[in-house]
């Protein structure tokens, strides 16, 4: 069971997510089509959750972007009793679930629940007792402008990791503001804020240092010793193997490791 949480980037959406995150498989979406499709392409969700804080211009016509491209996915608003009648005429459908904030933890999980036992009502609780069951994994965050590498890269790691995709470096960013990951797996040539940009940006964050390994499709010599230069934990030349990844994933991380030696309302 696979669930996107896209809307407004705001305290309570960091909330929601900070929280639904530890209980269900959850992937950011920032509130707009082009993340949304490309998001969704990859991760194939059975559930949005939307977070509406404040109703902008575009919120309608994201909104019927998600009806019309996504007609069968079960959708869970989240919004003000203030706001909700500049959007009630967008949840009429059956598939369409309303929850009125302020709202509790435990109502947001209970609803999430409720709607994944109508969807999968074989499957939900022997999922949710497996995911229970197993050592926690490790969160890796994947940043790439392609959304076929960010496919291509969750099917070889989803069995081992807990993955975060981000498909530019801005999203990155904002991604690791709300959840901070053990490592991040960074493409080095990005439109907008590029490879560089986005480690130097990641490297500037308060806390202890996350480890960054390049992901790269260059394979002149300049191009790699420059990378080598910002003294990432390693980078992989593009399309990477499978086994080369892991191999790489948990060397940067046990050596990160020897380095260091509620119902709150929404």
């Amino acid at each position: 069971m696979k669930v996107i949480l896209t809307g407004d980037f705001s305290f309570a959406f960091k909330d929601i997510y900070g929280f639904l995150d530890e209980k269900l498989n959850v992937q950011v979406s920032p509130f707009d089509a082009g993340s949304l499709g490309m998001i969704s392409r990859v991760v194939n969700p059975s559930l949005f959750v939307i977070c509406i804080t404040e109703v902008e211009p575009d919120t309608s016509r994201i909104f019927d972007f998600i009806s019309e491209k996504y007609p069968s996915v079960h959708k869970l608003v989240i919004v003000s009793k203030e706001n909700y009648p500049f959007i009630s005429d967008k949840c009429l459908s059956e598939r369409v679930h309303v929850l009125l904030r302020p709202i509790t933890n435990i109502q947001l999980l209970d609803t999430c629940r409720n709607i994944i036992s109508g969807i999968e009502p074989d499957d939900a609780q022997d999922n949710d007792r497996q995911q229970e069951e197993l050592l926690p994994k490790s969160n890796i965050m994947v940043v790439d402008d392609s959304g076929m590498m960010l496919r291509n890269i969750k099917s070889m790691l989803s069995d081992n990791y807990n993955l975060q995709l981000a498909k530019s470096g801005e999203q990155a960013i904002k991604m690791i503001d709300m959840k901070r990951p053990d490592l991040v797996l960074l493409d080095y040539n990005m439109q907008g804020m590029n490879g560089v940009e986005t480690f130097e940006r990641i490297r500037g964050l308060e806390g202890e240092p996350i480890p960054v390994i390049f992901l790269t499709g260059v394979s002149d010599r300049e191009k790699i010793m420059s990378a080598i230069t910002k003294n990432p934990a390693g980078y992989i030349l593009k399309p990477p193997a499978k086994e080369q990844l892991i191999k790489a994933i948990e060397k940067a991380l046990n050596k990160s490791e020897d380095d260091t030696g509620s119902d709150d309302l929404i």
